[in-house]
């Protein structure tokens, strides 16, 4: 017995959940952009010593970053680790993120977190915290 193959009935007009409208594609690649050529920037700045510390790269993981915080409401928490700017990028202002890598006393965390703990009260962004050891 021949068993035909029937395709599944979608109904016409029904948009799911997961999908993004085209202005939504286009501000999220640029969000991913944004991210890629900041990281860039300051890994550049970082290996000629313009800031203390150290600092953690996430490129080539920005869509994995990015895409997640964008998809959350503003009302949402989100605790990103330290090679999770793409997050803070997509959240929060870029003067903002840059006062905390160069540990600026008008930062959101006043200065005193490593240049890579990226948090954004207004945003509900949770500064991560590091074991000094």
């Amino acid at each position: 017995m021949k068993v035909a193959y029937e395709k599944p009935k979608v109904e016409k007009g029904v948009k799911s959940d997961l999908e993004l409208t085209h202005a939504e594609k286009k501000e999220l690649f640029a969000l991913v952009l944004k991210s890629r050529i900041f990281d860039e920037r300051f890994r550049k700045l970082f290996r000629a010593g313009r800031f203390a510390g150290t600092y953690f790269s996430g490129v080539g993981q920005e869509a994995t970053t990015v895409v997640p915080c964008y998809n959350l409401q503003p009302q949402d928490f989100v605790g990103p680790s330290h090679r999770e700017l793409g997050c803070s990028i997509a959240r929060s202002p870029l003067k903002q993120i840059a006062a905390q890598i160069y540990a600026r006393s008008h930062s959101p965390d006043k200065g005193k977190s490593h240049p890579c703990s990226y948090g954004y009260k207004p945003s509900n962004i949770i500064t991560p915290a590091f074991t000094i050891g």
